[in-house]
């Protein structure tokens, strides 16, 4: 989804880090009508967001090479995928819209139901690889922002406990690695 380098099927940038915004943005005003209108709410997740299911972009291909996407790019999103899985599946506020986009989708073979697949293990596993071995990216450090907003997003509006729980654990766990890497104000490490 999101990659500055000049790979095919990659052309839109850092398209990641636009959703977590919109996730953010639905997570928190998807209870109030007033200031995320219907219209709006189902143009987002229709037309903006575009992800959902339980089939994340954990490779992109390079030639005939396949690598691994970073914690950061999965974070940024398979978070969003996995909410707005969540935000299809329950459909909040009943609206026919996003039911029909939701029975189309189940009826491609479309997984929707996060208790189904593999995102969640997915994501669980990352959060968890993370604590233990710390982040793969070499510039993981710049892009520790977008990898917290995207747990933050998970801890905040995910309605699974495991989900929160991990999110909470690995939030708590970058925090306690940047205090004891911001000695005198520098930061270090």
């Amino acid at each position: 989804i999101g990659t500055s380098l000049p790979v095919p099927g990659y052309d839109q940038g850092d398209f990641d880090m636009s959703l977590l915004g919109c996730s953010s943005l639905l997570g928190l005003f998807l209870e109030d009508r007033l200031l995320l209108t219907d219209a709006t709410l189902v143009h987002l997740v229709e037309k903006v967001i575009r992800t959902w299911g339980q089939t994340p972009k954990a490779h992109f291909d390079v030639l005939l090479v396949s690598i691994p996407e970073t914690e950061n790019h999965l974070f940024m999103s398979e978070s969003t995928r996995y909410l707005t899985n969540q935000i299809l599946w329950e459909n909040y506020r009943k609206l026919p819209q996003l039911k029909a986009l939701r029975d189309s989708l189940v009826q491609a073979g479309i997984v929707i139901d996060n208790n189904q697949g593999m995102l969640k293990r997915l994501l669980l596993k990352v959060m968890q690889q993370a604590m233990y071995k710390g982040f793969f990216e070499f510039n993981a450090q710049i892009y520790q922002r977008f990898t917290i907003h995207a747990l933050d997003n998970l801890f905040s509006f995910a309605h699974d406990s495991t989900i929160t729980d991990g999110a909470a654990c690995l939030l708590d766990y970058l925090s306690t690695v940047f205090a004891f890497q911001s000695h005198n104000a520098l930061r270090y490490g």
